[in-house]
């Protein structure tokens, strides 16, 4: 998501929202393991390893890219938005924690064709 807002100079994200990105692969292994457990009797969260704005992420991805550009932190206004910037979408403490950190995921040669095919699939939408 984050490649298709990059253009020109300039990544606009909004303001303060938090994040946990966590790697397909360990949402897969995680996966590949329930489906052979018993029910858990409830909702499962899951989320990666650390927890930080969309910014501190935008400005990551640029560095490991290698790629010119400035963050621009976007004021978003709406109940929404001020949910996302109080952790709304961030996980309890009790649950599972991928152990791919998102500077790692960068480095990966998936992370190219991960993001890739995500993009083609939202341009095709439009």
């Amino acid at each position: 998501m984050l490649g298709m807002l990059h253009r020109g100079p300039l990544l606009a994200v909004p303001r303060g929202w938090r994040m946990q990105p966590v790697a397909v692969g360990d949402v897969a292994g995680h996966l590949a393991d329930r489906v052979t457990a018993a029910p858990a009797g409830g909702i499962e969260e899951m989320a990666g390893p650390e927890t930080g704005t969309l910014a501190e992420f935008a400005r990551t991805m640029l560095e490991v890219r290698g790629e010119t550009g400035r963050v621009l932190e976007v004021p978003v206004p709406g109940r929404l938005s001020r949910a996302v910037r109080a952790g709304a979408g961030l996980v309890g403490p009790a649950a599972t924690r991928g152990s791919l950190a998102w500077r790692d995921w960068l480095s990966l040669p998936e992370a190219a064709t991960e993001t890739a095919a995500y993009t083609s699939r939202v341009t095709r939408r439009r």
